[in-house]
């Protein structure tokens, strides 16, 4: 019997979540109001039911969420009218529904922020790339005898034209809080794209290219009006470029967050195997430092808490991610590296755990073998053949065995995911990574991986530390025709 505090709880959800997707008529809203207002347990109970009674059926109707605002008031009905045996099932789906209800809705937000930045990056990009396009022709013409007059003209009405506060309005849009904007940058960024890191490469690619070319732009403007801001121009631009790379690190330390939601919205009713290889593709695909491992399976026999020789599949070092409450997709990563010690591995392995041991303590006895300490990333057991519904790369970094589903009966398996020589032999990440001497910058480790990346010193920049603000600036005068230059 649920509490009196979460029946309340439940209805005023159900309340809210009606107010949200469909607008309730004046009757309801009197209703509701009525409802309010009485005292006395029998009376509140005994008109709540009639009310939920009513309106149940209307709400089915409604698309997307119905079902979750269904089961609230099934559970309210039911609580509210002494009938038992609902209530577990029922709050397990509401949980379910619940968690997918708020993903929707944050994916409704991130969408709205990002149209709302969008339409003003719009306008800058348009600013930005019309004027390049100008410039690009200036250029062209200029210091051509026979076209002395048309390129006076074009310089002439590029300077009356071109405003250099457009580049400096978007560059602080990159590198600063703006009150215009729900969330930070960064974070607007990452959301859109979910951290995919080539979709974050190449949108950070296209951003510094615009800022480049801005710059470039302000340069010969102010060039034009013999101002020298070439130093300011860099420096805008290489706070820019901090702030990019700054956003591509926090992708890759926080990628698990974003990859289950996206294994989230690809779980679907179809075969689970061919699910699991559909999963494990687009991962690869996505999030490209990392082998993956994907295992799809029905939730309910594999959810037991208390009796855990009941369920289907033991996982260790997986993320499960569960949909609908019907099917959970199981995901486990490692980073890509050689892999010379996955046969002596194996062989402690199928030394350590013989077939006999029960499918539902090979994590245990695994732990307990001292020689392969550290030495596999995850383990998916399954009591038979057909629960398997795996799918794994190309990577040999596996082994298999066999176990037993209870004594004697030994038609169980499981698998374990091999770790990489570099994981194993613990080296440190940065020992292949140069960034330059130690005035242009140092190799970090990112936290929560094995990836090293270079954090480069003031003036240097680049995923070595290889470019600097000079550089840069000798690339802005590059673009200018030879009498503007400031070389």
């Amino acid at each position: 019997m649920a509490s009196p505090g979460l029946l309340f709880l439940l209805m005023v959800s159900s309340s809210l979540l009606l107010s949200g997707l469909s607008a309730p008529s004046s009757s309801k809203q009197l209703q509701t109001h009525a409802l309010q207002k009485r005292t006395g347990a029998k009376k509140v109970a005994k008109h709540s039911a009639t009310i939920l009674s009513a309106v149940t059926p209307i709400i089915r109707l409604i698309p997307v969420h119905g079902p979750l605002i269904s089961a609230i008031l099934s559970l309210a009905s039911a609580v509210l009218g002494n009938i038992g045996g609902l209530e577990d099932k029922t709050l397990a789906f509401i949980r379910t529904e619940f968690i997918n209800l708020n993903i929707k809705i944050d994916q409704y937000h991130k969408e709205q922020k990002w149209d709302t930045w969008a339409s003003v990056y719009a306008k800058y990009e348009t600013k930005i790339d019309t004027k390049w396009n100008n410039f690009k022709d200036l250029v062209k013409v200029f210091g051509m005898k026979e076209k002395e007059k048309e390129w006076n003209k074009k310089i002439d009405e590029f300077i009356t034209q071109y405003k250099p506060d457009a580049v400096n309005e978007f560059a602080n849009l990159l590198t600063k809080d703006n009150a215009a904007f729900i969330t930070d940058f960064g974070k607007l960024i990452s959301d859109h794209v979910n951290c995919h890191e080539k979709d974050v490469k190449v949108l950070i690619e296209v951003i510094n290219n615009l800022i480049y070319q801005g710059v470039t732009m302000n340069h010969f403007y102010y060039t034009h009006k013999k101002m020298n801001e070439v130093d300011k121009l860099a420096k805008k631009a290489y706070e820019v470029s901090s702030n990019m790379f700054q956003i591509h690190k926090k992708c890759i330390i926080n990628s698990m967050k974003y990859v289950e939601e996206d294994v989230r919205k690809l779980i679907d009713e179809s075969d689970k195997s061919q699910q699991a290889k559909k999963i494990r593709v687009f991962l690869e695909e996505a999030y490209v430092r990392y082998d993956w491992t994907v295992v799809v399976f029905n939730t309910k026999n594999s959810g037991h808490k208390k009796s855990k020789f009941m369920n289907s599949h033991f996982l260790s070092g997986f993320t499960e991610v569960t949909n609908s409450n019907k099917l959970t997709a199981a995901v486990a990563r490692q980073l890509k590296g050689k892999h010379s010690k996955v046969r002596s591995v194996s062989e402690d392995i199928k030394n350590c755990v013989k077939d006999s041991v029960l499918c539902k303590n090979v994590k245990t006895k695994l732990k307990e073998c001292n020689a392969i300490t550290d030495h596999y990333s995850a383990i998916h057991v399954f009591k038979a053949k057909g629960d398997r519904h795996d799918s794994k790369g190309e990577t040999p970094n596996f082994y298999e065995g066999t176990c037993s589903v209870s004594p004697g009966i030994k038609t169980g398996m499981f698998i374990v995911f091999i770790k990489s020589d570099e994981e194993i032999e613990k080296k440190d990440p940065c020992s292949t990574m140069e960034c330059g001497d130690e005035t242009k910058g140092k190799c970090v480790v990112l936290e929560k991986t094995l990836i090293p990346v270079c954090e480069c010193k003031k003036p240097y920049y680049g995923e070595k530390c290889e470019e600097s603000l000079d550089k840069y600036k000798e690339d802005m005068n590059k673009e200018l025709p030879k009498s503007q230059s400031t070389e």
